[in-house]
């Protein structure tokens, strides 16, 4: 499994998804292979970062999840991953989304069901979980494109999810809530 997360930005100092997916890569659930990578927050570089981590698993990855941190204190599954760009925030290289081309001749959509994530979150001990279609138009949508375009490629379930800010929900409860919620991910989609 390879997971993603980004380092900080704009007023993020800390950003919880970046961590987790290291945290998790070096304690992953029992009988879990993972692989956990930092990308930067930048718009000209995510499709080549995300592949380069998927250069660096040992073999093929049988799940690919990608996560960012929003500033609410929920979980939020995307569903949809756009191929323009939109948001005007810059990223950690000062470069705008809604400057770029399209990615693609259309949106992408996940295989992995938002609705059935977040119960499997909330199973797994999660507070709040809101399914959404709306990956934001920044880093994250870019990256969350880059994920389905290497799942379709690799015939692999793969999917985004935003994870609350870490003054809501600390940083050891979302790892402790992924490490429980991850065994029900591959079970679910990669039986």
């Amino acid at each position: 499994m390879l997971i993603t997360g980004f380092g900080p930005f704009l007023q993020v100092d800390l950003n919880p998804s970046g961590l987790a997916a290291i945290a998790l890569e070096a304690d992953p659930p029992p009988g879990i292979r993972i692989v956990g990578r930092e990308l930067p927050v930048e718009l000209h570089t995510a499709g080549a970062a995300l592949e380069a981590a998927l250069a660096e698993c040992p073999r093929p990855p049988d799940f690919l999840l990608s996560m960012g941190v929003q500033r609410g204190g929920w979980w939020r599954p995307e569903g949809l991953a756009r191929a323009r760009m939109v948001s005007t925030k810059p990223d950690n290289a000062g470069r705008f989304a809604a400057e770029l081309p399209p990615l693609g001749e259309r949106d992408l959509e996940t295989r992995v069901d938002p609705q059935r994530v977040a119960e499997l979150l909330l199973e797994a001990g999660a507070a709040d979980v809101r399914p959404s279609r709306d990956a934001g138009g920044y880093v994250c949508e870019r990256t969350f494109y880059a994920n389905l375009v290497a799942a379709e490629r690799l015939g692999v379930p793969g999917t985004f999810l935003h994870v609350p800010n870490h003054e809501d929900v600390s940083l050891d409860e979302q790892v402790t809530i992924l490490r429980r919620a991850l065994p029900r991910f591959l079970a679910e989609w990669c039986a």
